[in-house]
């Protein structure tokens, strides 16, 4: 799937990402205790009103992790027809996704 061709509307309310902190100390991480199975590059994780997106620092998946939760609720709650009577407001807000919905190294749940 290639975002630049099919995306929706609702995409633009999500900000552009924020740069990572430099001045964070850093080190290397301790192996883990369990084994990890591959995982996918991003993945989505939703509860009742909030989804939460994880991607690799990478360009192209950061596009299509970005793009996919907006086409996602586009489709699912798109009007059903041209001449539906019931006037529905976006499913994304942007006051919503000006808080909360920039995309940035560390976020705090």
């Amino acid at each position: 799937w290639n975002p630049e061709e099919i995306k929706d509307d609702l995409e633009d309310l999500i900000p552009e990402r924020e740069e990572p902190r430099h001045d964070l100390p850093f080190t290397e991480a301790l192996p883990l205790d369990v084994e990890m199975p591959p995982q996918p590059d991003a993945k989505v994780e939703g509860y009742i009103d909030d989804a939460h997106t994880a991607a690799i620092d990478d360009d192209r998946v950061f596009r299509r992790a970005k793009a996919a939760f907006p086409l996602a609720l586009g489709i699912l709650f798109r009007k059903s027809g041209i001449n539906e009577p019931i006037e529905r407001e976006d499913i994304l807000q942007r006051t919503k996704m000006e808080g909360e919905g920039t995309p940035s190294e560390q976020k705090i749940f």
